[in-house]
């Protein structure tokens, strides 16, 4: 009787020892996961709305509005002229929206190459010679390649893609107003 309680018990131990490890994988795995893809919420805008609206990329100007765009030089003051030109290829606005872009483009591209491999590679050579009776001379060449490639399971580098792209695209607006 000793003997089947024994058995049995260490049936259950094992048992519950199994059906531990397994909710616990399970936990594990389940922490792992990555949410839905990102979408941008829809902001309903009244229909009266006369907020300022991006620039277009490409505007052709009527003669008028090339008048107004240089409307100091009606003044015919060159020093007037002299400070508005200054002032427009010194526009510190328009610079940092272009550094900006490039530091976002450049973060993209740091977090894109996540997902491929990496390959680092060392070389180097050494010569000696030996003071004695006899010079021996030796020569000693030393190279090295190691690459690696972790695989995106669970979404992680292409998500910090994603809010690379997004921050590109949230630095590229303001710069499209900036001037």
């Amino acid at each position: 009787m000793g003997d089947r309680c024994r058995l049995r018990a260490s049936g259950l131990v094992r048992t519950s020892a199994l059906a531990l490890a397994a909710c616990s994988l399970l936990a594990v795995v389940a922490g792992c996961a990555v949410g839905p893809n990102y979408k941008p919420p829809q902001t309903p805008v009244p229909a009266n709305w006369t907020g300022s609206t991006p620039a277009p990329t490409t505007v052709e100007l009527t003669a008028e509005a090339q008048e107004l765009a240089r409307w100091w030089t009606e003044f015919q003051d060159p020093t007037l002229t002299s400070f508005v030109e200054r002032a427009l290829t010194g526009n510190l606005d328009l610079k940092q929206a272009e550094l900006r872009i490039r530091e976002a483009r450049a973060a993209r591209g740091i977090a894109f190459s996540g997902l491929g491999p990496t390959l680092t590679g060392t070389a180097s050579f050494q010569r000696g010679r030996a003071a004695g009776l006899t010079a021996v001379t030796t020569n000693n060449y030393q190279a090295a390649l190691d690459t690696a490639w972790e695989l995106d399971a669970i979404g992680g580098v292409r998500r910090n893609v994603e809010a690379a792209d997004a921050d590109w695209r949230r630095r590229w607006r303001p710069a499209e107003t900036s001037r």
